[in-house]
């Protein structure tokens, strides 16, 4: 599932549009090469922020924003506020164009819970 039409109200930190965005996914779900990432760039974290949720974002080639694996950075979907982190980031070719898909996990309080 993706948010379609609602991908343009995307905004990551402030400025950035994804091309296609993914709605979320549980954290269980990640292969395992990505839950050892994942859990690297937790630990360098307050051990108060927790992820259990992640989704893929992706870019046009040419509109990649080469963002750096364990970086975080604000998502916004109207007044839907988050914070991600960057995971892991691969080429993916779709309907004859190529995108940059990064896989991000959605950071949260564990105090929210």
């Amino acid at each position: 599932m993706h948010y379609d039409q609602d991908t343009m109200s995307i905004l990551i930190d402030e400025s950035t549009v994804p091309d296609v965005n993914s709605h979320t996914m549980h954290s269980t779900l990640l292969i395992k090469p990505l839950k050892k990432k994942l859990k690297a760039y937790m630990a360098e974290m307050d051990e108060r922020i927790e992820c259990k949720e992640y989704m893929n974002i992706g870019f046009l080639v040419q509109n990649d924003p080469q963002w750096k694996m364990g970086s975080v950075h604000e998502w916004t979907l109207f007044d839907e506020q988050k914070y991600i982190v960057i995971i892991d980031k691969h080429k993916q070719y779709q309907k004859g164009l190529y995108f940059w898909v990064y896989t991000v996990g959605l950071l949260n309080d564990r105090d929210d819970n």
